[in-house]
């Protein structure tokens, strides 16, 4: 077994399009819960919990990018090399 700093395993993590599709739904929910709970949030509570969440979600597609960026290339080379 091969033992990888923690920083590297979690930057794999977020490379990968399993992750941004469950990071994806799981955004679709924090965002529509407050419509779709009963009973309704008032006004305020409901804008809060907006903002939270939006800011959440920035933070997780700015990991994400940071994540790519940083990342070493996979093992099955640049995309553009398999379209050519």
């Amino acid at each position: 077994m091969r033992h990888e700093p923690e920083g590297a395993r979690l930057r794999r993590v977020l490379r990968q399009r399993a992750f941004a599709v469950a990071f994806l739904v799981a955004g679709v929910l924090v965002f529509t819960w407050p419509f779709v709970r009963a009973p309704a949030l008032q006004l305020v509570p409901a804008f809060v919990h907006l903002v939270v969440a939006w800011g959440l979600v920035v933070l997780g597609l700015a990991a994400m990018a940071r994540a790519l960026s940083r990342g070493e290339p996979d093992a099955g080379g640049d995309e553009d090399e398999r379209r050519g």
